[in-house]
């Protein structure tokens, strides 16, 4: 039976990588989980805001977490930075007293109360790893710089490899790409800082 979850995609998925958000999508839909989107969600804000304003930073977060609160009652967050944000500010807002002064902040309407569980996508691909290894159809292993391995995610189509002034073009239909699933078994994957892995290619 397949449950629904609302995903925070932030600024960085939704201008920089939307190819990595139809393959986080269609993971979650292997994984019976569908991916429901979130309408009028903000910045998460950028972290850095609270230093000028912690509370407006917070309101802003706690805009958000309403918005996904909405649509059901675990938020899924794939950006580091974001789920930073938004699970820093959840935690901040369970302080009554705190969480009373930024309601007042926000719009009528809007209205906190802290019951949402944020949530990073890794840790639901994690504990699933076993299972989406039996999804796979065609593993291919990519060496880089030796013993170095390259974590990477392409929904579908032609695929260049760079990482660390490595680059490499790997047309399509030389790898009958249909719907390409990403995971990583180490390091920061979203920072470029992959060390380990494969790419899988799921048809």
């Amino acid at each position: 039976m397949k449950r629904e979850m609302p995903v925070f995609w932030g600024c960085l998925f939704t201008h920089n990588y939307p190819f990595l958000m139809e393959s986080i999508k269609t993971v979650l839909r292997y994984l019976s989980i569908g991916p429901v989107e979130i309408e009028n969600v903000g910045c998460c804000p950028y972290p850095q805001l609270e230093v000028y304003d912690k509370d407006a930073q917070l309101a802003l977060s706690a805009r958000n977490l309403i918005l996904a609160e909405r649509r059901g009652n675990k938020l899924v967050v794939p950006c580091n930075g974001c789920f930073n944000t938004l699970n820093n500010a959840h935690n901040d807002l369970k302080d009554h007293r705190l969480r009373k002064k930024i309601n007042s902040l926000l719009p009528d309407g809007m209205r906190y109360d802290g019951e949402l569980e944020v949530i990073h996508l890794l840790d639901i691909l994690n504990p699933k790893l076993p299972v989406i290894e039996t999804l796979i159809k065609k593993p291919i292993t990519i060496e880089v710089f030796g013993d170095a391995g390259l974590n990477l995610g392409v929904f579908s189509g032609d695929i260049t490899i760079i990482v660390h002034g490595y680059s490499e073009y790997l047309p399509g239909n030389t790898l009958n790409a249909g719907e390409l699933i990403v995971y990583g078994n180490s390091g920061d994957i979203t920072g470029m800082g992959a060390r380990g892995g494969k790419i899988f290619v799921m048809s």
